[in-house]
């Protein structure tokens, strides 16, 4: 693949699919967008602009998101936490004894 030559349109998505397992993998062995860009075009795996694969890793992002599977809690559980206060009513300061406040 030529670095000096533009692309075709849409091939550096086909050069993207080509190598998702890969960036996948690396991905997940954390390594950066840049150590990931750097180390594919040495291989000769992708000719893309380093932009370019930012960009196609971003639109795709939901590839390194966890399942939801994973998550320990569903979707019911997920939302805000309801306490319910005791009914009590709030005692009246003036008719307190100094003791019970403390």
């Amino acid at each position: 693949m030529s670095s000096d030559k533009r692309l075709r349109r849409r091939m550096a998505y086909v050069e993207y699919l080509a190598c998702a397992d890969e960036i996948a993998s690396l991905v997940a062995q954390g390594f950066s967008k840049k150590m990931i860009y750097e180390q594919l075009t040495e291989k000769g795996r992708i000719s893309m602009a380093y932009v370019t694969l930012c960009q196609i890793m971003q639109k795709n992002a939901q590839e390194y998101r966890p399942k939801p599977e994973d998550a320990k809690h569903s979707l019911k559980n997920s939302g805000p936490r309801i306490v319910h206060a005791n009914h009590d009513p709030f005692p009246d300061p003036r008719k307190m004894n100094l003791e019970d406040g403390i």
